[in-house]
């Protein structure tokens, strides 16, 4: 999900979007990101006047990221085929989520102690949900059924992430990959049936 930064302010977002992950948005200063993004400290003042702002742009960032992510997934030909390939996406980002957690839910955890009344801290998310949802309404799910799938997969592969994290165990995310995949396809078995209707 990732591009190559140009630019300084890009370098800086960039810089930043690692320096969260790995310590959190509290523990890290303006000049560890620059540090980071070798750029002068002068420089990131010009960019952002404080780390909200600059905490505001890695949401941003990563909003873009998701978006382009989740564009490239649409590409596959039905919604049952592209909720697989996210679920696939968990297992490939599996070691870098064992060690280091989800990056999505540090940047909102921290985001939300700092700032209770921005929507930065949920909108990471709410991309990833809504694709989701609208996935399930297209395989024919209303949209009540719809929803309460779409949270059902986030709920899954972010109480993997967590588990992964704290135990350093990487098994926890492949369980809950091959339980999703699993559930997918008994789900889209029943749809496909004459009778079929929503649990």
């Amino acid at each position: 999900m990732g591009r190559r930064p140009s630019g300084k302010r890009e370098k800086l977002v960039a810089s930043a979007i690692d320096c969260f992950h790995q310590r959190g948005i509290p523990a890290t200063s303006l000049a560890d990101v620059a540090k980071s993004a070798d750029v002068p400290l002068g420089n990131v003042f010009y960019y952002f006047k404080s780390k909200d702002e600059l905490a505001h742009a890695v949401a941003d960032e990563w909003c873009a990221r998701l978006s382009g992510y989740l564009a490239d997934i649409d590409q596959h030909p039905d919604p049952w085929a592209r909720l697989d390939a996210f679920i696939d996406g968990a297992s490939a980002a599996r070691l870098g989520y064992t060690e280091k957690g989800c990056p999505l839910a540090g940047l909102s955890r921290d985001i939300r102690q700092g700032r209770a009344q921005d929507d930065d801290a949920r909108r990471v998310h709410d991309i990833q949900v809504r694709w989701l949802c609208g996935q399930f309404r297209e395989a024919g799910f209303s949209e009540a059924d719809a929803e309460l799938r779409g949270k059902w997969v986030m709920i899954g592969l972010q109480g993997s992430y967590a588990l992964a994290h704290a135990t350093a165990e990487e098994e926890y995310i492949l369980v809950a990959v091959q339980n999703l995949k699993d559930w997918i396809a008994a789900e889209r078995s029943r749809r496909q049936q004459p009778d079929g209707s929503p649990l």
